[in-house]
């Protein structure tokens, strides 16, 4: 469009002189497409711009976060838990031939040593594997999906001042092993053996979360409650590879 310079009418850029008032209009400049508003016309509009928060993501990218995060970052996660939780642990102790005399005797060793006045209780691991694959008998269980759960054995494995107790089940054709670290300690009610640990497989469980896997070792508790009635009056328990001393002192309730 050309703009006459006198009367400001817009005119075709064909056109020489002015349609309205007969003045010759100047030539357009190149690369240009200027152009001026007649008398009357409305104002142009400004457009406003809102200022973005800082560190805001795009609409756009806010949208595409949470599915990025789960197929890039909690989908390979949780695959790694399910692979670690059904790793077969490594130097599981072999299963132990059945020895009721063995067992009784241990047994019967724990109580007296609990009698005496005072007195000292020192067993194996070896041992204490027996004692526990004749006293723990658990029967296959069912949940509510229909998935079936057999107990395969309970073992222990001695370190420097703990004790890893371990379930083996059976699940789908497939071993898992749920394992407790136990460490002795005294409290008011008197010995314990406190859970510093838990893992199912080599997949560690979150401190928080252990409260959810403690309830698969509740029976294997209930099977040697009484292993912990006479263990609880003791002074002192200590652990090391190769065995476990228990020790009564002078005058403790029996």
């Amino acid at each position: 469009m050309r703009v006459c310079a006198a009367c400001s009418t817009e005119n075709d850029d064909t056109r020489v002189v002015c349609l309205n008032c007969g003045q010759r209009l100047p030539e357009p400049v190149k690369g240009t497409a200027l152009r001026v508003p007649s008398a009357g016309a409305a104002a142009p509009s400004v457009s406003v711009f809102k200022k973005s928060t800082p560190g805001a993501l795009p609409k756009a990218k806010r949208r595409l976060f949470v599915p990025n995060l789960i197929i890039f970052v909690l989908l390979p996660a949780f695959g790694i838990a399910v692979w670690l939780a059904i790793q077969p642990l490594k130097d599981i102790p072999a299963t132990p031939a059945p020895d009721a005399a063995a067992d009784n005797a241990l047994a019967a060793y724990l109580r007296d040593a609990a009698a005496s006045n005072p007195g000292a209780w020192s067993t194996n691991e070896s041992a204490v594997n027996r004692f526990l694959a004749a006293n723990i008998k658990l029967q296959p269980v069912q949940n509510s999906l229909g998935i079936n759960a057999s107990f395969e054995r309970a073992f222990v494995r001695f370190g420097n001042g703990s004790a890893d107790f371990t379930m083996q089940l059976r699940l789908f054709d497939r071993d898992l092993f749920f394992r407790l670290r136990l460490a002795p300690e005294k409290t008011a009610d008197g010995l314990a053996l406190k859970p510093v640990g838990v893992w199912i497989g080599d997949l560690p469980i979150y401190p928080a979360l252990a409260p959810l896997v403690m309830p698969v070792f509740q029976p294997c508790a209930v099977a040697l409650m009484d292993f912990f009635d006479i263990t609880s009056t003791a002074s002192s328990a200590e652990i090391s590879p190769s065995k476990i001393v228990v020790k009564w002192s002078v005058g403790a309730s029996r």
